[in-house]
């Protein structure tokens, strides 16, 4: 179930690549950088400033983070308790 749930976020955010300067995974290792534990979500957002990656990450402690990308420079704008 977790495999097919990952390829589906995968495949939904390639769609977006042509708006994207930043690929998906790479904004997706950088997100995993800032907050090390496993991804549960990932998703686009159209924001005052651009599209963004959100990414929902779980902690060893079991805190769940949201890590937010910019895609055209590849920055983590925030890191926020979920």
């Amino acid at each position: 179930m977790r495999l097919i749930l990952s390829f589906l976020v995968v495949f939904v955010l390639s769609l977006s690549a042509a708006y994207a300067a930043v690929p998906f995974e790479e904004a997706r290792e950088k997100a995993l950088r800032a907050v090390p534990g496993e991804l549960v979500y990932a998703d686009k957002d159209m924001q005052q400033d651009g599209l963004v990656y959100k990414f929902q990450i779980r902690t060893e402690r079991r805190n769940v983070m949201e890590v937010v990308i910019d895609s055209e420079t590849g920055n983590v704008n925030e890191i926020r308790f979920e």
